[in-house]
C-alpha cells in the first residue's frame, strides 16, 4: 500500500504548473482515486505530506553547474541532457570559477559530478600517492 508521501508527491507531480480549473479537476479525480483504492482515510496525512512532496519534487529541477568559463545557452542544453534534465523545465544557476581549469561540476539535490580539469588531475594525484 502506498504511504501519504507517495500519495503527495504523486498529486504534486500531476498538478504542479497547471491552471487554476485544471487544479480543481485534478483534485477532484485524486480524492475520487482515493476512494477507489480504499484510502481516503489518508487524505488528512497526504495533505500534511504535500509541502515536503513539493519541496523534494522542486529540488529535482534545480541545477547548479559551475565552470571555468562563460557557458553558452547551447553548452547548458548539452549538460542538462548529459544528465537527463529537460531544460525548459530546470532552473539552472550558473557559477564562474576560474580554479575548475575547464569541464563542468554539476550539482543536484542528489549529488554532485565533478567532471572538471581540476577535479580529474585531484583524482590522479591521490591514484597515484596510492600507488607508492
Amino acid at each position: 500500500m502506498l504511504k501519504p508521501k507517495d500519495y503527495a508527491a504523486a498529486l504534486y507531480r500531476a498538478l504542479r504548473g497547471k491552471e487554476k480549473k485544471d487544479i480543481t479537476t485534478g483534485v477532484a479525480r485524486f480524492v475520487e482515486s482515493l476512494k477507489v483504492r480504499g484510502a481516503v482515510r489518508l487524505l488528512p496525512r497526504v495533505l500534511e505530506a504535500l509541502p515536503a512532496a513539493a519541496r523534494l519534487a522542486d529540488a529535482d529541477r534545480r541545477v547548479t553547474i559551475e565552470s571555468a568559463r562563460e557557458l553558452s545557452a547551447g553548452d547548458i542544453k548539452k549538460v542538462l541532457s548529459a544528465i537527463g534534465a529537460d531544460h525548459e523545465s530546470t532552473d539552472v544557476e550558473t557559477k564562474l570559477d576560474a580554479d575548475l581549469i575547464g569541464g563542468v561540476k554539476i550539482r543536484k539535490h542528489d549529488g554532485t559530478i565533478d567532471a572538471t580539469v581540476k577535479g580529474k588531475l585531484a583524482k590522479l594525484k591521490e591514484a597515484l600517492i596510492r600507488a607508492q
